[in-house]
């Protein structure tokens, strides 16, 4: 995986026309927009942070730091000037405990929001049929931040709460081809050493031929451990709140498992109790009669022990024993996920075969290499056959598919 990012600045009403707000959050507003550079102006999902927002929020933290701690209002201290606001003496600085959490405090949101905006961008990488395609992500000429990506019909919550009003319920049928689709992303994410951190209804699309995709990586973690406490607290993880506590992917586990018992009842709430505070407090959760197959999955997801958790790649398996693989939809899902596999090794190799050729002509002389045949040989054996291709003595140096 690259991971190197490059985000540049351009004017967003150039290439995007938007259509209608779609929905607000926390983390920006999604509007529907046209691509129009594209020829048949693709319609796409355009989320746009204002930074003037992050920035302000950033300001206010390091503010504090030279506010006067007794009347709260002037943001000078002793450290800069005297307060010409009040007659006492600023004391932002005479409590230098107080002074260093402050300070400490306004760094913290500092690296929170830079994260944040990183992660999104880094997550342009991820690649797979079940994470939502990211087509481009900049910085607008009027201070926003943008990512363009796919435009799904709904999330899953609202997806479930529909057929919920409709139904009264999922069909295992339903769930397992759900969650068989979240696991394949979930286990990519996952080999590529991210975290997700924030797996829920929320952050699941559902798009119109019922693929399910992934989405909102402004949580995500690269590495084997973290300690950050993010996530919605109905689906987050005990280890998540335990202070500074390193805790690693099984935190997504978890989540996946309050989001199972959500698919097979339509709610986070077990007998009027919030299913995620019981889980940890170790209360036996049952599932409805008619999703009992998915019991014995559901205990082992929300395991207090983290290393106790199953791995995505083993409820993938469980969760295919469910299924009909001879159904039309599996084996339509199949064929999408193998097509968009090749695909994505094929460009895989392609960039390897660029990679190699450019080391080739930058390391070795093409005329030494046309007389030295033993130089030839070892080039073949050490650097991989398939990639190098001589002809007309190996002047040219021409890479093969």
């Amino acid at each position: 995986m690259d991971h190197l990012v490059a985000l540049k600045i351009q004017d967003t009403y150039q290439k995007y026309r938007i259509l209608q707000k779609l929905g607000d959050g926390g983390q920006g507003d999604v509007y529907l927009a046209q691509d129009l550079e594209d020829p048949n102006l693709k319609v796409v999902a355009l989320k746009q942070q204002k930074l003037d927002d992050m920035l302000g929020t950033i300001k206010t933290s390091i503010i504090k730091q030279h506010q006067c701690l007794q009347c709260q209002l002037c943001n000078l201290c002793n450290y800069c000037q005297q307060c010409n606001q009040c007659a006492h003496q600023p004391q932002s600085v005479l409590d230098a405990k107080q002074f260093e959490e402050a300070s400490n405090d306004a760094k913290q949101i500092l690296s929170k929001e830079l994260l944040r905006l990183l992660r999104e961008i880094s997550s342009i990488q991820l690649k797979h049929l079940n994470i939502v395609d990211i087509y481009d992500s900049f910085l607008s000429t009027d201070n926003k931040f943008i990512i363009i990506s796919e435009l799904a019909q709904q999330d899953l919550k609202k997806f479930v709460d529909t057929r919920f009003k409709q139904n009264n319920k999922l069909t295992v049928e339903e769930i397992t081809m759900i969650l068989i689709q979240v696991l394949n992303g979930l286990e990519y994410i996952h080999n590529e050493n991210f975290i997700h951190r924030d797996i829920s209804p929320q952050n699941i699309l559902v798009f119109k031929d019922q693929t399910i995709k992934i989405c909102d990586f402004g949580f995500a973690s690269y590495g084997e451990q973290t300690n950050a406490n993010v996530g919605k607290q109905e689906y987050m993880a005990p280890e998540v709140n335990n202070g500074n506590q390193n805790y690693n992917k099984s935190i997504d586990i978890w989540s996946l498992g309050i989001m199972l018992y959500y698919l097979c009842t339509g709610s986070t709430n077990y007998q009027g109790k919030s299913v995620n505070n019981l889980a940890r407090e170790q209360k036996r959760i049952y599932l409805p009669q008619e999703h009992q197959q998915f019991q014995k999955i559901f205990d082992s997801m929300i395991r207090i022990n983290p290393s106790n958790r199953p791995t995505a790649t083993h409820l993938k398996d469980e969760f295919m024993t469910f299924i009909d693989q001879s159904h039309i939809t599996f084996q339509k899902y199949q064929t999408s996920l193998l097509t968009h596999l090749t695909i994505q090794q094929q460009i895989k190799l392609q960039k390897q075969q660029e990679s190699f050729q450019k080391q080739i002509l930058r390391n070795f002389d093409q005329e030494l290499i046309k007389k030295d045949q033993d130089l030839q040989v070892a080039l073949m054996f050490k650097l991989g056959e398939k990639y190098l291709t001589y002809y007309s003595g190996l002047g040219e140096g021409r890479i093969i598919t």
